[in-house]
């Protein structure tokens, strides 16, 4: 089973950015790339990212580099159909994993080629992120994202389920699931564990946000990890063994 690494920025701020981090990933074999030109932010004075202004950034993503993946939040089906055209896999964030609507109407209209991508609520137990998943027309065409979970720990930005693969996979060991370790740590320090736990435990792979100048990036700085050290932790990544799920009832190396 191929461990899937998806990184990219969390947001794309401009379009020379988005070719180097683009080419970057590429020298390394990465297939898919973060590209959100949209970003759902709790606070309405953050920057909420290009917006309609990133669709010409999507574009010229996909024409300079065809065969790279992009993932693209969206928080609306007017987001979806204006990047569409542009994008592999459509995320559905973690304010919007219960809109089960939106959900439903999205995976109605996906390209056979394409892919949802939905991230765990903040709130949400286990139960409720498979029933979530459940609202699609194909459930085997959502990956699930565990990004961390609201409790009372305030040492990372959100509270790392990493059980919740082996509960995922235990119902159907079809159901690709992945880890944010960015959202869920907070803290760039706290990536490159993270990342190879992500393989260890059998997830199919992670979404990491990386940046060429993580200090100056437009939305959460704290938790983009430069190249050099993304570098560093895909060749760690390269040795660690995956642990595989070869039915519902039992698991192994």
């Amino acid at each position: 089973m191929t461990f899937q690494v998806i990184a990219g920025p969390c947001s794309l701020e401009n379009c020379e950015m988005a070719i180097t981090t683009a080419r970057f990933l590429k020298s390394l074999g990465v297939e898919t790339m973060r590209a959100s030109i949209f970003k759902m932010r709790t606070c309405p004075k953050s920057w909420r990212g290009l917006e309609t202004e990133g669709v010409d950034v999507l574009k010229t993503l996909k024409e300079s580099f065809p065969d790279l993946k992009l993932v693209c939040e969206v928080r609306s089906l007017e987001d979806f159909e204006l990047v569409t055209e542009w994008i592999d896999v459509i995320q559905i964030g973690t304010r919007n994993s219960q809109n089960f609507y939106l959900i439903e109407k999205l995976s109605e209209r996906l390209a056979t080629s394409q892919t949802l991508l939905l991230k765990r609520g903040m709130g949400m137990t286990v139960k409720e992120f498979r029933d979530a998943q459940h609202y699609a027309a194909d459930p085997n065409k959502v990956w699930l994202c565990e990004r961390g979970i609201r409790t009372f720990e305030k040492a990372t930005r959100n509270t790392l389920d990493i059980s919740a693969v082996p509960v995922l996979k235990s119902e159907n060991k079809n159901t690709k699931v992945f880890i944010d370790p960015s959202h869920s740590s907070g803290e760039a320090a706290y990536i490159p564990p993270l990342i190879l736990a992500a393989k260890a435990v059998g997830a199919d792979g992670v979404i990491v946000e990386i940046h060429p100048e993580p200090q100056r990036a437009r939305t959460d700085s704290q938790q983009a990890l430069d190249f050099k050290t993304f570098e560093l932790t895909m060749e760690k990544l390269s040795h660690v063994p995956h642990f595989t799920y070869e039915n519902t009832t039992s698991v192994s190396w």
